[in-house]
């Protein structure tokens, strides 16, 4: 004998719990990798005007990959600035002159090598949106398979900046860090002499299962 229930909603009892159903848990609108999901939102961080760096952590083997979306993302102020980011194992972030295999920036209508500035970024591009008000940095960044320890972790972007005169510039690009120097586990994102990401900007990071 079988039985059924019928309701347009099913909500949660106890704050941010979620429902679980036959052992999956949904909460926040999401379907957990565990249960068949492929792509999974994890985490977003936030611009408030006074915080310099955007961070993420805890990156593992539950992913075969990871996805950050870039919103609106702009600096503090008026003057234009480079955007950056890092990766970094559990012990220390990845710098130095040889952290980073050289990549391929390619705007247009030209293209050059560009992603590293002094050894330190694992990508760079050529402008940050000079004003919070415009419509900033947008795009997404991915990183395949972080969590293996015999490979390089390579790194792909694909994204659109506004300069403060308006300028629209397209960018694809890749990278990869050097060498096989254990699992990557965190990110972080930042503007050029540590200014300010202003209250705009917006990066999510999203999980992607393999197949």
């Amino acid at each position: 004998m079988s039985s059924e229930i019928k309701a347009n909603t099913i909500s949660e009892v106890t704050s941010a719990n979620g429902v679980t159903i036959d052992g999956v848990n949904i909460k926040d609108s999401q379907v957990p990798a565990s249960a068949g999901a492929s792509m999974v939102f994890i985490s977003k961080g936030e611009g408030t005007g006074s915080n310099a760096v955007i961070e993420f952590t805890g990156l593992d083997s539950t992913y075969i990959s990871y996805k950050f979306f870039i919103h609106h993302a702009s600096p503090t102020g008026s003057t234009e600035k480079n955007f950056y980011a890092l990766i970094g194992t559990s012990s220390a972030y990845l710098t130095g002159s040889t952290a980073y295999l050289l990549g391929v920036t390619e705007t247009r209508p030209t293209m050059h090598q560009a992603n590293t500035i002094s050894g330190q970024a694992v990508f760079m591009y050529d402008v940050g949106s000079g004003e919070a008000t415009s419509a900033g940095f947008n795009g997404e960044v991915t990183l395949i398979n972080p969590s293996s320890t015999a490979r390089a972790t390579p790194i792909i972007w694909e994204c659109v900046s506004v300069m403060a005169n308006d300028t629209l510039v397209a960018y694809h690009g890749y990278s990869t860090s050097n060498e096989e120097i254990g699992a990557i586990t965190r990110i972080k994102f930042y503007w050029e002499s540590d200014v300010n990401f202003s209250d705009t900007s917006v990066i999510s990071m999203y999980g992607i299962k393999n197949g």
